[in-house]
């Protein structure tokens, strides 16, 4: 009766895999261009807004990405 719940379905884990794999495509797509416009961003945000900034992108990206996965 426990592995019944531990079970996932191979389409539940498609759609896990690719979000993830969108989740880190623009984790890096984020880090480049914070990178590139680095010289423009102002110095009074602390690394704790940054991080809530980069969590909040991952959390948008990942989010739509399984909204976009399991549309019919």
């Amino acid at each position: 009766m426990y592995f019944q719940y531990a079970y996932k379905d191979e389409f539940l884990n498609t759609i896990d895999t690719n979000a993830y794999k969108h989740t880190s495509f623009a984790f890096g797509f984020c880090l480049l261009g914070v990178f590139y416009i680095s010289d423009e961003i102002p110095t009074e945000f602390s690394h704790a807004t940054m991080a809530i900034f980069y969590l909040g992108i991952m959390l948008l990206v990942y989010g739509a990405s399984l909204l976009w996965q399991s549309r019919d």
